[in-house]
């Protein structure tokens, strides 16, 4: 049986296994780090960590008494994308490309 800790995170006390909660203080270095010369990175980061702690109480409501695992971390940090994702240069994130180009001869009207 692995370890739980109650944890405040965005103000809201959180069960959860010892493991899962490293994870989840990882995520947030990696997010620290990232946004560290953004104006207004901790607002960003509060945003990121407020949606992840609202996360873990819907999934705390579908399974009282419960506890956050190392799996619901792992799928909300899939879900919200690892900091080197961001940026679109990680193998793994989806490419937005711009449809390209068609040309056309100008449409010309006669009066």
């Amino acid at each position: 049986m692995k370890k739980v800790i109650n944890i405040n995170f965005q103000g809201r006390v959180v069960p959860i296994e010892e493991g899962a909660y490293e994870t989840l203080k990882q995520y947030s270095e990696s997010l620290r780090r990232y946004f560290a010369g953004e104006e207004g990175r901790e607002e960003i980061i509060n945003d990121i960590e407020n949606r992840i702690a609202e996360l873990f109480m819907e999934d705390l409501k579908k399974n009282p008494g419960g506890c956050i695992t190392d799996d619901v971390v792992e799928r909300i940090v899939a879900s919200m994308g690892r900091p080197e994702e961001f940026d679109g240069k990680h193998p793994s994130a989806p490419r937005h490309e711009a449809p390209p180009f068609i040309e056309q001869e100008p449409a010309i009207e006669e009066f």
